[in-house]
């Protein structure tokens, strides 16, 4: 049987991805959010763990831009928006 873990996620960081040559739809603003119910949250250093992992969540950073969301285990990316200056 399996059961849902409730996600909490908190902002990381926000981010704008331009590569309009290679990935459609850029550039594009993302929000990169933690879950910090997962264990890979509660690391000593998680932005350690993020620069480990960067090529992953590279990917997880494009496929958001296309999908508007994406996750790679404890991280997950949302397309959003840009603000509107008025």
């Amino acid at each position: 049987m399996s059961r849902k873990v409730n996600e909490n996620y908190e902002l990381l960081w926000e981010m704008v991805y331009h590569n309009p040559k290679e990935v459609k739809g850029t550039p594009a603003r993302l929000l990169v959010k933690l879950n910090t119910n997962d264990p890979l949250a509660h690391r000593v250093n998680i932005y350690d763990w993020i620069e480990e992992h960067r090529d992953q969540i590279a990917q997880t950073i494009i496929k958001a831009v296309k999908n508007n969301e994406s996750k790679y285990r404890c991280l997950k990316v949302f397309k959003v928006p840009f603000y509107l200056d008025v």
